[in-house]
């Protein structure tokens, strides 16, 4: 009963609120959404979450701030890592090992600038995410087993993988609308925070942060 309660009351709002946080949010609702569209590009969306799972167990061990565990500030900064990682490289033992590197750094990071920045009550923002993605991207072309994905360039393959020709049909048709080019460009940023680049995604975190907007 200690766990379920446990998994109930910290785990699940420390991971939904992961995903919320990125726009400012406190919402587990637009968690699940933004969660869900992550997994838009299923391996990156894996590791994504992969990554805050790690770094919620992490810090329930270490005992830090279950405060700020449960509002998602600890974990958010290891989610984009472990997206962006997941979005660059092909699966792999390498892959895994360095994912689990650069969200115990990322951790890290995250705990020290929000004791420091936290006197001053200023943000650490993503700057955890940073520095520890580009730890691990700059020196990538020397790990051996570790190799660039070609998911990106063939996306009609990968949108068909995950929800064969009805999804591949949605995003084709979405991504041929003739809308205004400032809305474009507004939807296509909107999904490249999760390191995507289509007008669907962009569309669905729009309508979660509407959802949650006051």
């Amino acid at each position: 009963m200690t766990l379920l309660r446990n998994i109930r009351q910290v785990i699940v709002p420390a991971v939904l609120n992961s995903y919320s946080v990125v726009f400012f949010f406190n919402n587990r609702l637009t968690g699940l959404l933004l969660l869900g569209v992550t997994f838009l590009n299923f391996f990156a969306g894996l590791s994504g979450l992969l990554a805050v799972l790690t770094t919620v167990i992490l810090v329930r061990i270490m005992g830090f701030n279950e405060y700020n565990l449960k509002q998602g500030i600890y974990s958010f900064n290891s989610m984009l890592v472990g997206i962006g990682l997941g979005t660059f490289f092909e699966p792999s033992l390498v892959l895994l090992v360095l994912l689990l590197l650069a969200t115990l750094f990322s951790l890290f990071f995250s705990v020290i600038l929000s004791g420091w920045l936290g006197k001053y009550n200023l943000p650490f923002l993503s700057i955890p995410f940073v520095v520890s993605f580009w730890i691990i991207l700059i020196p990538s072309s020397h790990f051996a087993n570790l190799g660039l994905t070609q998911r990106n360039v063939y996306w009609m393959n990968e949108m068909y993988s995950i929800g064969g020709k009805q999804l591949l049909d949605l995003f084709q048709t979405v991504d041929n609308l003739h809308l205004s080019r400032i809305v474009t460009v507004y939807l296509r940023s909107l999904s490249s925070i999760f390191f995507q680049d289509n007008l669907l995604t962009g569309i669905l975190i729009f309508l979660a942060i509407l959802l949650s907007s006051r």
